[in-house]
């Protein structure tokens, strides 16, 4: 009876040894596992905020006059627009100019405060 309560304490002694090993593993696994988590998310993120999206103005009407005039009002409320987007027709180049109101109004060319020319 002796010898079998010493076979125990022995292997009892192995179980908590080896148990103290596979948590200590288990922690070393969950700590990388995290950090490659968190490597995964910044590269990600780095990569979803260095490239802009092409948005095709009007999507099959383009830049047109359109029949309704909310379309282009209807089209925009539907996308979400971040830093470095592009809008713009692929197959079309076009400029932009940007004015002031009255100007727009009474559709005074010279009056531009700035334009872009480029093509898609």
């Amino acid at each position: 009876a002796l010898a079998n309560l010493s076979r125990l304490k022995f292997f009892l002694n192995i179980q908590i040894i080896t148990g103290r090993k596979i948590i200590t593993t288990m922690n070393y696994m969950i700590t990388f596992i995290s950090f490659l988590s968190v490597i995964v998310v910044v590269v990600t993120m780095l990569l979803y905020t260095a490239d802009g999206w092409r948005h095709k103005v009007g999507n099959n009407l383009g830049w047109t006059l359109p029949p309704k005039s909310s379309t282009y009002s209807t089209w925009a409320s539907h996308r979400r627009f971040r830093i470095n987007d592009i809008l713009g027709d692929p197959e079309n180049d076009h400029g932009v100019a940007a004015s002031c109101k009255p100007s727009f109004s009474l559709a005074l060319p010279r009056k531009v405060h700035s334009a872009v020319i480029q093509g898609s």
